[in-house]
């Protein structure tokens, strides 16, 4: 499962909703939300499902028209029996007992941005508009793009299938309308397996409850979608080592390479793409290391920031993030300025900040030692805000990524002001950044999209 991170999405990935899954309006019967996953390496070598595996029909409306899936309320028949073996199979690999009901569906991409669309719900939509909002500030996004359209884009380029619980069923993406899944080739048999592990977590470990633990906390959400996606990639390749007889280097490693998909920027392709790289190689170390067991207490009980996935030796010594917090400034940033969002960015999303400037390496070693952080965004019609603070675990860590950050801003900067504390960098984007020297172990700055609302949002939390 792919899904916006940051927003609560009622998961859709920021909390999201559960991504690509949509949130839940029917009363749950066999399973919680469960993201769903999406991948870009390409089917090869066709190894096809027996023959008497056929495709379920497509719902149709009262009118006769075609839909993507099935209702909600549907009853869910029983898979074909070549699906059925396929499951049990993977629930064996898994370690996990077959859930009662689930579909499964193969859709042409062409179908698959309506499908995308009937499954993100309007308050998913208004959390893409606050992710947007938070994206153009951090230099993610142009002032012109829009974090849904980018998001559909890579979802329609991208995703090979995805899992909503809500429907209890799968889609796996296919290139043409007439094939079904004893059409399947090799790759797209991996992909239906991935799917398969998702239905398994969700009916096992009702991933929806799992996901309003962490939800609204940018940092956490990450880190437990790379539980998520980092078991079903890991499971999905043993599956497919034992039953599809030929070995292989796995998705993990084929989406390392994934090159520019049309107008996403590369930043956000490198934070869908964490779960299924760098939290599989971690979940496979977990599973060699600790057990099957340490996997599903994780799923139920997520590490609680991204630097524990980054640092495995920090899960090991007990380490836990600091709690940080601001003061709300509303107020003082005058009339009509409001509170957008909010939350936890996490080291992971600071190294991909500071990749907008730099390259992996310094980013992650100013990023190294990050504690805490809470960051708000506000806004005023057009104008925005973000004002954030940074605590690391001592003054020497501060101090690398306060020297790195003020470095890359000014450098890109078109224009620099001294006003008193404050340092102003104007940047290309038109956004405005505002820094302050490190005041113990915390970094404090805001970037605005002018020089009023950067001075005026960090002077606030200055006088606070």
């Amino acid at each position: 499962m792919i899904r916006p991170l940051g927003a609560p999405l009622a998961a859709l990935l920021l909390a999201l909703a559960l991504a690509a899954c949509g949130s839940r309006d029917v009363e749950r019967e066999t399973a919680a939300a469960a993201p769903s996953s999406t991948s870009t390496s390409t089917p090869t070598d066709p190894t096809p499902v027996p023959a008497n595996a056929t495709r379920p029909p497509a719902a149709t409306t009262p009118e006769g028209t075609r839909q993507a899936g099935p209702s909600p309320t549907a009853t869910v028949p029983p898979l074909p029996e070549a699906l059925q073996t396929m499951l049990a199979d993977v629930a064996e690999v898994r370690q996990l007992e077959v859930p009662p009901a689930l579909r499964a569906l193969t859709i042409p991409r062409a179908d698959l941005p309506a499908l995308l669309d009937r499954l993100t719900s309007d308050d998913e939509r208004e959390d893409y508009a606050k992710l947007t909002t938070l994206y153009r500030l951090l230099g993610h996004l142009g002032q012109d793009q829009d974090y849904g359209a980018i998001f559909d884009e890579f979802g329609a380029e991208a995703i090979l299938g995805l899992y909503s619980p809500n429907e209890d069923t799968l889609w796996v993406v296919t290139e043409s309308a007439d094939e079904g899944f004893e059409d399947l080739s090799r790759g797209e048999l991996e992909t239906l397996a991935h799917e398969l592990v998702h239905a398994l977590q969700d009916y096992h470990f009702a991933l929806d409850e799992t996901f309003d633990l962490v939800a609204g906390n940018l940092d956490r959400e990450q880190a437990w979608t790379a539980v998520v996606e980092g078991d079903a990639v890991t499971h999905e390749g043993r599956y497919s080592q034992r039953f599809l007889w030929r070995p292989g280097v796995g998705r993990a490693f084929l989406l390392g390479g994934l090159p520019q998909i049309g107008n996403v920027p590369i930043s956000i392709v490198r934070e869908l793409l964490f779960p299924y790289t760098t939290g599989a190689a971690w979940i496979r170390d977990v599973l060699a290391d600790e057990g099957i067991e340490a996997i599903d207490a994780l799923i139920v009980d997520p590490p609680a920031a991204t630097s524990l996935i980054l640092h495995p030796e920090l899960r090991a010594a007990g380490w836990q993030p600091e709690q940080v917090v601001l003061p709300r400034i509303e107020a003082a940033l005058g009339p009509g300025w409001e509170r957008e969002s909010g939350g936890t960015l996490g080291e992971f999303h600071l190294q991909n900040y500071l990749r907008l400037q730099t390259g992996s390496g310094t980013a992650n070693r100013a990023a190294e030692g990050w504690s805490g952080d809470r960051y708000d965004v506000y806004t005023d019609g057009e104008r925005s805000v973000i004002v954030a603070r940074l605590r690391f675990v001592d003054e020497e860590e501060t101090a690398e990524f306060a020297e790195t950050h003020r470095d890359l801003t000014v450098a890109a900067a078109g224009m620099v002001i001294e006003a008193g504390a404050l340092t102003l960098a104007a940047q290309s984007n038109g956004n405005v950044v505002a820094l302050l020297e490190p005041r113990g172990r915390d970094v404090f700055f805001a970037i605005g999209s002018d020089a009023e609302a950067a001075e005026a949002a960090l002077g606030a939390i200055l006088g606070g």
